[in-house]
C-alpha cells in the first residue's frame, strides 16, 4: 500500500496499488479503470446521525454492491484523505468489507471545503490523469447545482443524516451500468454478514 502526504496543495505518494507517477496514463489503456466513484465519507458512509466513530454497516454493504455490480474503482474525495490516521482506519474497514481505493483527489484547500472546491478537486484529478472513463460522485454536498450540464447526472447527493441509502445505490448502479460478470447473490449475501468495523470519529481532531 502506498502512503499519502499533502504539501502545498499537491500530493506526494500514491493511493492503493497506484504507480508513483500518480497518473493513470502510466497504465496501458486496458489497465485504466473503466468506471470510478469519487467517494465522500461523512454523510455517505458515516451519517451525521451515526454513533461516534462507527461507519454504517448498511452503507458499506450498499457501496460494496455498487462496486460488485458495476466493477468500478474508488477514488477518495473526502476530507478523510487529509488525515493519515483516518485513512489508515478507513483502509482497515474497507479491507474487512472487501473494498479498496486506488487513489485520492488532490487537496486544493485545507479545512472544511465547499461544494465548489470539492468539484474542482475532482476535475483536477480527472484532468491530471487524462481520465476518459465513466464516473460518478457520491457526496452529501450539492455538487449537481454547480456542475456542467453533462455532469449533473453524475453527481449523486446523499442525505447527510442517512448516508448511502437504497435510492442512491440504485441511481449509482444505473448511471455506471451493470457489469455482466458482477458478483453472485451468494457472494453478496456473504458480504452482508461481515461485522461492522469501528474507526475514529471524524469530528475529533486527529494528529498526523
Amino acid at each position: 500500500m502506498g502512503s499519502e502526504e499533502v504539501k502545498q496543495g499537491k500530493r506526494v505518494g500514491v493511493g492503493l496499488n497506484m504507480p508513483r507517477t500518480l497518473s493513470l496514463s502510466a497504465f496501458a489503456p486496458s489497465k485504466s479503470p473503466e468506471k470510478i466513484i469519487f467517494l465522500d465519507v461523512d454523510g455517505v458512509l458515516h451519517p451525521i446521525s451515526g454513533r461516534g466513530g462507527l461507519l454504517r454497516k448498511d452503507c458499506l454493504h450498499r457501496l460494496k454492491r455498487i462496486v460488485t455490480e458495476t466493477r468500478c474503482e474508488i477514488v477518495i474525495s473526502s476530507n478523510w484523505r487529509k488525515s493519515k490516521k483516518l485513512l489508515t482506519n478507513l483502509r482497515k474497514c474497507f479491507k474487512v468489507h472487501g473494498l479498496r481505493w486506488i487513489d485520492t483527489t488532490p487537496v486544493l484547500a485545507e479545512g472544511t471545503v465547499s461544494a465548489r472546491t470539492r468539484r474542482d478537486e475532482i476535475k483536477s484529478w480527472i484532468k491530471r490523469n487524462e481520465y476518459e472513463g465513466s464516473w460518478i460522485v457520491l457526496d452529501d454536498l450539492n455538487l449537481a447545482d454547480i456542475a456542467n450540464v453533462e455532469d449533473k447526472g453524475r453527481c449523486i447527493r446523499t442525505k447527510a443524516w442517512v448516508g448511502l441509502d437504497a435510492n442512491a445505490e440504485a441511481v449509482a448502479i444505473s448511471v455506471l451500468g451493470r457489469n455482466k460478470r458482477s458478483g453472485s447473490a451468494e457472494l453478496q449475501e456473504k458480504a452482508a454478514q461481515v461485522p461492522i468495523y469501528k474507526v475514529f470519529n471524524p469530528c475529533v481532531p486527529v494528529s498526523n
